[in-house]
């Protein structure tokens, strides 16, 4: 599962996402989550594009697995718990430069709450492309963890 936000990890997010489940044979599931109440037109006019934007940036890629695409009406945090049977997450770091965290608030929710492994994205700006089989396989949530702090 790929979590994104609309910000400018989530080129980074789908590459390594797109990497990791084609390594694995396995389909992805691009999610991005809108917190309770967006309804009707600011739920369709402003999530559904970033949404729209991550699945076209895995549609551009090279090689690209199965894949589908969810817009959930949850917190953004809650996301990573609401589907069970998912092996990995992929989320990118969300740094709040300005508050001096590590990490931002779904980051860590990922990291501790997460029922699978995770894999937390760290860039900004372009993205390198390299083929699938060269992406680092993913850390578990512990080691994933210890690498932020």
């Amino acid at each position: 599962m790929a979590l994104v936000s609309g910000g400018e990890e989530d080129e980074h997010v789908i590459t390594r996402a797109a990497g990791a489940a084609l390594d694995h044979g396995a389909a992805l599931r691009v999610v991005h989550a809108v917190a309770l109440p967006a309804t009707g037109p600011v739920l369709d006019s402003d999530h559904r594009f970033v949404l729209d934007n991550a699945l076209r940036l895995l549609d551009e890629l090279d090689r690209r697995p199965p894949h589908s695409g969810v817009l959930l009406r949850v917190h953004p945090h809650e996301a990573v718990t609401h589907y069970a049977d998912h092996d990995l997450v992929v989320v990118g770091d969300g740094v709040l430069a300005e508050a001096g965290d590590r990490s931002g608030a779904v980051t860590r929710a990922a990291l501790h709450h997460a029922p699978s492994p995770v894999l937390v994205v760290h860039g900004r700006g372009p993205v390198h492309e390299r083929p699938a089989s060269t992406l680092p396989s993913a850390r578990t949530s512990a080691e994933a963890a210890h690498a932020l702090f």
